[in-house]
């Protein structure tokens, strides 16, 4: 439980740095308030003195990444985080312009930046709240130069299949450029999914991507990183131009290589984030509201008015995600007490918010 304490001290659960009042709980960005591992934040304070370097390890952090999945460095583009990362993907793919292809809702990064440059096509999810791979495939047309996965899905927590989603990929494989965004796959512990690097190291034309910014706590650090076939993985360093060493900080690459490391703490806080969400689901569904199944660190609330709801739970002192779209709310997973406060103030708004 050190990590617990030592995220505490952190402040890692509070809304540090974003504007809000005093004391807000912040339940709106799929912050991990566990903070890093012991591991991490032990190598961070080594690190520190050394932040006014390139981060040199970034060769390492590489390498690591490829034996981990079971590629080779040259299937690995690193970045500052995974929204850099899908901006890489995306200004990639559609150079020049074309057609894009998304779930909704999904992580709104990748469609938002791709109207920028073509049109989008946003796919609603089916009656479950995944993804229809079949009403996503239909959509697809010769113009249709990049379809974005999300798996589990932000918002909803939904997942598909390991083997659904891989036939899926089959299916458009050579047609266009597919992302198969994993932020939240370390908080996935259900026999059904699995990650796709068996399709990449198999030389499926898919883009994986991946982050630390989740389960291992590192979201101010902004490590994040894509596994592609080499020519795909090329043509992505490319478009970002610059060495490896330049777009991660010293002290990211060095907690990132700490964290592969401890499979405890990831499992520890697993299980912590699942059995505080299977509280928050049991409460939302006592209250009259209903969830899909969730498998990451947050829920997502069906309601018809989600801003209101909100905007309610931000003046009783819980900032959560009513404005990703219209059709619910999502609400992170947060430290016990957090989340004890989070189902009083819940309490208190679901029945009045119309």
């Amino acid at each position: 439980m050190a990590a617990v304490a030592a995220a505490a001290a952190w402040g890692c659960g509070r809304a540090a740095g974003r504007a809000a009042a005093p004391g807000t709980i912040a339940l709106d960005a799929n912050e991990n308030p566990y903070g890093p591992s012991e591991r991490a934040l032990a190598t961070i304070r080594d690190t520190a003195p050394r932040s006014c370097r390139y981060a040199d390890s970034a060769d390492e952090l590489i390498a690591a990444l490829a034996k981990r999945h079971g590629v080779t460095p040259e299937h690995v583009v690193i970045d500052t985080g995974s929204w850099a990362v899908l901006v890489a993907i995306v200004r990639t793919a559609l150079r020049g312009g074309g057609h894009t292809v998304v779930p909704h809702p999904a992580f709104g990064a990748v469609a938002e930046y791709a109207e920028t440059l073509g049109p989008v096509t946003r796919v609603p999810l089916d009656r479950a709240a995944r993804h229809d791979l079949d009403a996503l495939a239909a959509a697809v047309t010769r113009e249709t130069k990049l379809v974005y996965t999300c798996n589990p899905n932000n918002p909803t927590g939904t997942i598909v299949p390991a083997r659904e989603l891989r036939a899926f990929c089959e299916r458009l494989a050579g047609r266009t450029t597919v992302i198969v965004d994993e932020a939240y796959a370390e908080y996935v512990d259900d026999p059904r999914f699995g990650s796709l690097d068996g399709a990449v190291r198999d030389g499926m034309p898919i883009v994986l991507v991946k982050t630390f910014s989740k389960l291992y706590g590192l979201a101010g650090l902004r490590v994040g990183y894509a596994i592609a076939p080499p020519a795909v993985a090329n043509q992505l360093r490319a478009t970002r131009g610059g060495p490896d060493k330049v777009w991660v900080p010293y002290a990211g690459a060095r907690a990132a290589l700490a964290s592969l490391g401890d499979d405890a703490y990831v499992a520890r806080t697993r299980a912590q984030v699942a059995a505080e969400r299977a509280k928050l689901i049991a409460a939302v569904e006592r209250l009259g509201f209903t969830a899909p199944e969730a498998h990451a660190n947050f829920i997502y609330l069906q309601h018809p008015t989600p801003d209101r709801v909100a905007a309610a739970m931000l003046e009783r002192g819980v900032r959560i995600g009513g404005r990703t779209d219209r059709l619910g709310c999502r609400i992170t997973i947060g430290l016990p007490a957090e989340m004890t406060t989070c189902i009083a103030a819940l309490s208190a708004v679901l029945p009045t918010v119309q």
